[in-house]
């Protein structure tokens, strides 16, 4: 029984960190995939999403002249990095907490942030797709940053959603476990095996490549 206690999609606390097999976790590659695209979002949006006038008294975003929109899109590139290396920083973490209620906030945590920000690059995606050249400029612009953010917003919506459910499979596997009896008192200082959803800690299991 004590060799297979894990709680929350990892074993028992106090295993030595190994940033191999942490880097290699499905869920820690897509955070990777989320942060990258949702900086290369941003850039595009900020940077590539307005068109300046001749006289440059004017900025015009590309998005339907809708300059809430450029800004909602440039956000959500911006708050996907932060929540990428805030989820990050509590993945290589989450290895080191004994109680299980705090594995279970930091888990229902990332479910709830990753599905709100898979909703909310959906919402982007559509808003973007439908808004983009719809204005009034004669003159050539340049407009492959803006097309490219809107990519980005698609390729985040499944990447927030991936992460979304491996983050449900964790809760899901915590809340079998929590029928254990005497589990929260089994639960105690070392590394064990089973599946991995996406935690550091010394099983290969769950590992990509």
């Amino acid at each position: 029984m004590m060799e297979n206690i894990r709680a929350y999609g990892a074993g028992m606390a106090g295993g030595k960190f190994q940033p191999g097999v942490f880097l290699r976790k499905p869920a820690v590659i897509l955070r990777i995939f989320a942060l990258v695209i949702g900086l290369a979002q941003w850039i595009a949006v900020s940077r590539g999403s307005w068109y300046t006038s001749e006289n440059g008294n004017e900025q015009i975003c590309l998005y339907a002249n809708s300059s809430s929109t450029c800004s909602f899109g440039s956000a959500m590139g911006f708050f996907a990095v932060l929540s990428s290396m805030g989820l990050l920083y509590l993945d290589a973490k989450f290895e080191k907490i004994s109680s299980v209620p705090t594995r279970k906030r930091a888990v229902t945590t990332d479910m709830i942030l990753s599905a709100l920000l898979a909703f909310l690059f959906l919402i982007t995606f559509f808003s973007l797709w439908s808004k983009y050249g719809e204005v009034d400029i004669s003159k050539p612009y340049n407009g492959g940053m803006a097309k490219s953010a809107i990519l980005f917003s698609l390729l985040s919506f499944i990447t927030w959603g991936a992460a979304a459910f491996f983050a449900w499979r964790r809760y899901e596997e915590g809340t079998i476990t929590n029928f254990v009896p005497s589990y929260e008192q089994d639960f105690a200082t070392d590394i064990q095996t089973g599946p991995d959803y996406s935690y550091g800690g010394e099983s290969d299991i769950g590992v990509a490549g």
